[in-house]
């Protein structure tokens, strides 16, 4: 069973010099570099990771000669790896910016960018893969924080009862339920696109202009009372309007709010 294992070990010896060559330079290269690196042959076993690879999982560097993903990871984790590993052999094309887990050193789940490229032997048939990977943890960490405050927004904005009406420029890009009702409409998208002023009375326009110049200029909060408003049936009713600055996808947009006035 041993010389079995020898003779297995040493297979894979001669294939990494393959990838590698007999230059000690180029693995003391993959050993500082500060992305994790991987060199796999086509049955899957690892021919070398480098330093970075063994100290974000704890897992020493010759624990993975031999050895496959099924040895080491999960099996649901493993299928997956392997999935992508086939993809690269079968279709002998890199497969990049693969966003997917790995186990921390700390057990802790986290998370790496993926490029994983086919190597081929002397005879130009594909050997193996190659493959380097970036933590982003955090930008992933951060982007999950952002959807979740984005969806919490979003059903506050929906649930509000105060009527809400988003405007960037001149046009208006969202509007909520309370508002939609307030101005007697039936869904979004009739007012979505629309210029703002639509919503004005031609007497009161230039007040209003006023107030949300200085929201989108100079990043005030202005308040406009007492302003006659137009709903989507020509009546006409009187509304205290607040002007609050915010940022969404870098651009400057201001928040209405609209409270009518008795």
């Amino acid at each position: 069973m041993n010389q079995e294992r020898d003779s297995e070990l040493q297979e894979l010896r001669d294939a990494l010099k393959k990838v590698v060559g007999r230059n000690r330079q180029f693995e003391l290269i993959l050993d500082a570099l500060p992305a994790m690196v991987f060199v796999k042959d086509v049955k899957g076993r690892f021919l070398k990771v480098n330093r970075a690879l063994a100290e974000a999982t704890g897992v020493p560097a010759e624990e993975w000669m031999g050895n496959t993903v099924f040895d080491l990871m999960p099996e649901e984790r493993a299928l997956e790896y392997d999935k992508d590993d086939k993809a690269v052999l079968d279709k002998q094309r890199p497969r990049r910016f693969i966003i997917e887990p790995f186990p921390g050193s700390n057990d802790k789940e986290r998370w790496a960018q993926t490029h994983k490229i086919p190597w081929f032997d002397d005879e130009g048939s594909v050997a193996g893969l190659i493959g380097l990977s970036v933590d982003v943890t955090q930008l992933v960490e951060t982007e999950r924080a952002l959807k979740e405050s984005e969806e919490r927004y979003r059903r506050l904005f929906e649930i509000a009862p105060v009527s809400l009406v988003v405007v960037r420029d001149q046009s208006i890009v969202d509007i909520n339920a309370s508002a939609i009702s307030l101005f007697r409409g039936s869904r979004t998208s009739e007012f979505v696109g629309r210029n703002y002023h639509e919503m004005l009375h031609p007497d009161f326009q230039s007040q209003v202009e006023e107030g949300w110049r200085r929201t989108f200029l100079y990043g005030q909060t202005a308040t406009v009372n007492n302003q006659l408003l137009v709903r989507r049936d020509g009546s006409v009713f009187k509304a205290d309007l607040r002007g609050i600055p915010m940022i969404e996808k870098g651009e400057t947009r201001a928040l209405i709010t609209i409270v009518p006035v008795d």
